[in-house]
């Protein structure tokens, strides 16, 4: 998702409703100008803010927000003063000061509970989760985001409610995981429409477009950012969704010049891209030169469809373009594509080393973002099962209290309780043995999903990357036979015929990794021994090694064993590779159930 269109619209968004159905800015004021009492102006006040920060009017939302501070303070109304400081934390974040914002959010948490405000400190905890989402530290943003939606269902705050679904969606489309996005997107849409939020249920269709564009599925892109687009049309804010309206119609027509290019229909394909570069080129004059992200996202499409249009010269400007306006942000994403598609253009001008370079580029880039993926996605199933069983013990308490309840107000009546007591117990007892076994399967369930998760992820990793790196080198040796270069054919070759080897020996270690007979200690140092024994042999070094005679018949397990072999191997090879060692070690001790791996060589060291 477009990163600067987050920060603002998320916090803009954001702000405290004091009233369960819209409420026009003219209406505020009337209620300003007549209430009684401060209390109500006040509300009045921090919502009519908060309506003016969703048009971009900041300068009137600033105003407002201040002179309920204003009169909050004097009276000591604390949640006057609570709601306008989450109001100041959506200024600093729209400002880009993350840190400032936090302050705001963290203060009005201790204004809220001073009066047990649930609905409020679910607002407060919200945004804080929006600021890690936009620090990309995923795992924290989910947690807070998860408190809040739990504060706001046991409140009833259903703008809250929705506010939290909008943002877990955006959370799961920014990480482009659609499937768990959709549903939270549609929950946020359906009370949005309730409600009569019409600027927060343009960006739900807005974050819903850009989810569908990272799936490709264009047509609706373009149907739900359009919607949005519409919703806002006429206003300040208007401008917000425009880039990424133009960017989606260009995607669509690359992808259907793509297609009539695969039917072999030359004319209509140019037609098509010929579109889709000026709907990208109009994307880019609306684009205001603070949403640097957005320009960056927009030369990175221009650039691979010039590259899918033949016009080489015009996808390498882009490209580099996209990678110098992306190097201040540290977009791993648009460096993964930018230097694969580099590659591509050096390899058709015969640019080698360039080619081989820019791979490299793409593969450390690649690689890193699916481990990130990997690690994301196996604290969410983390931070999902905290929350369920968090609500689980809310439920029970929520039980125990209204028994107490019952117990204390109706005494005449011990009989009736009794039995009803007894009842609830069995009830409760049944519900617990229940909820046991469902939050053990679930953890089971996890367990499976992380492990599968783990594997799949290896083997992309592991394979994939390596397939990719073949597949780039067998295109390089066609070209280079083109051309008679029989020495680049031959580095070529051998760099293929290097990495296949090291292909067949990781799957070789990922398949010795999964096998359930080799989970003892015994099995694993066996392997050890044979891998440090292959290595040494190649550099003609000695290979000491130093075990006990008998091992504990205790297994290891999988990620344990997996993560000692890996660990082992990457000092076996390093000391083989760097040290100019005559000497290697591999000692392993065994006393009190722990396990003391060492391995030591007679080479130069490090300091």
């Amino acid at each position: 998702m477009t990163k600067f269109i987050s920060i603002l619209i998320l916090f803009a968004i954001s702000k405290f409703t004091a009233y369960a159905q819209y409420v026009s800015p003219d209406s505020l004021k009337i209620i300003i100008a007549t209430a009684k009492e401060d209390t109500v102006r006040i509300d009045a006040m921090n919502w009519l803010g908060a309506r003016f920060s969703e048009n971009a009017e900041n300068d009137s939302a600033r105003f407002w927000t201040e002179k309920a501070f204003n009169l909050s303070t004097k009276i000591k109304y604390n949640k006057g003063i609570g709601i306008a400081m989450i109001s100041f934390g959506g200024f600093k974040g729209e400002e880009g000061d993350l840190s400032g914002a936090l302050d705001y959010f963290q203060t009005a948490i201790k204004k809220f509970d001073k009066e047990n405000h649930k609905a409020l400190i679910g607002l407060a905890y919200n945004n804080i989760g929006i600021v890690y989402q936009v620090q990309e530290k995923y795992t924290k943003s989910l947690e807070y985001i998860y408190k809040a939606l739990r504060l706001f269902t046991e409140s009833g705050y259903e703008t809250g409610i929705a506010q939290s679904h909008l943002s877990i969606g955006a959370h799961y489309a920014e990480n482009r995981d659609n499937d768990e996005a959709s549903p939270h997107f549609k929950i946020a849409i359906d009370l949005f429409k309730k409600l009569g939020e019409k600027f927060s249920l343009a960006y739900a269709y807005y974050s819903k477009g850009i989810g569908e564009l990272e799936q490709e599925n264009f047509k609706l892109a373009v149907d739900d950012i359009s919607l949005a687009r519409d919703m806002v049309k006429g206003q300040k804010n208007a401008f917000w969704f425009e880039p990424d309206y133009f960017r989606a119609i260009g995607l669509m027509y690359t992808n259907q010049g793509d297609s009539c290019k695969g039917a072999k229909n030359v004319i209509l394909a140019k037609e098509k891209y010929q579109l889709a570069e000026e709907s990208f080129l109009t994307g880019l004059k609306k684009t205001t030169p603070d949403n640097v992200y957005e320009i960056a996202l927009i030369h990175n499409n221009l650039g691979l469809l010039y590259l899918t249009a033949n016009k080489i010269q015009l996808a390498k400007a882009s490209i580099v373009k996209c990678i110098q306006m992306a190097d201040p942000l540290k977009d791993k994403r648009l460096f993964e594509n930018s230097y694969y598609n580099l590659a591509r253009i050096d390899s058709i001008e015969g640019n080698i080393t360039s080619a081989y370079y820019n791979l490299k580029k793409y593969m450390v880039y690649h690689d890193d973002l699916y481990n990130e993926e990997n690690i994301r996605k196996r604290e969410r199933f983390k931070v999902e099962f905290e929350m369920e069983k968090t609500e689980s013990q809310v439920k029970i308490l929520t039980a125990e209290n209204k028994l107490k309840s019952i117990i204390a107000s109706k005494q005449n009546q011990q009989k009736k309780i009794a039995y009803a007591g007894i009842c609830l117990i069995i009830l409760g007892g049944g519900y617990l043995f229940y909820r046991n076994n469902r939050q053990k399967k679930i953890q089971a369930q996890h367990a499976m999903a992380n492990e599968r998760l783990r594997i799949s992820q290896e083997l992309h990793d592991e394979v994939g990357a390596t397939l990719s790196g073949i597949a780039m080198y067998s295109h390089l040796a066609k070209e280079q036979i083109k051309h008679a270069q029989a020495a680049e054919v031959d580095k070529s070759l051998n760099i293929m015929q290097q990495s296949s080897g090291d292909m067949v020996n990781k799957l070789n270690d990922i398949v010795w990794l999964l096998n359930p007979s080799q989970d003892s200690f015994q099995k694993l140092i066996q392997r050890l021994e044979e891998y440090a024994g292959e290595m040494t042999a190649i550099k003609n070094m000695k290979l000491q090694v130093l075990v006990p005679e008998h091992f504990s018949t205790q297994n290891l397990p999988v990620e344990s064993r997996r993560n000692i072999y890996l660990f082992c191997k990457e000092a076996i090879n390093n000391a083989v590779k760097y040290s100019n060692a005559g000497l290697l070690e591999l000692t392993v001790k065994e006393t009190n159930n722990l396990l003391e791996i060492s391995i030591s060589d007679d080479g130069k060291g490090f300091d």
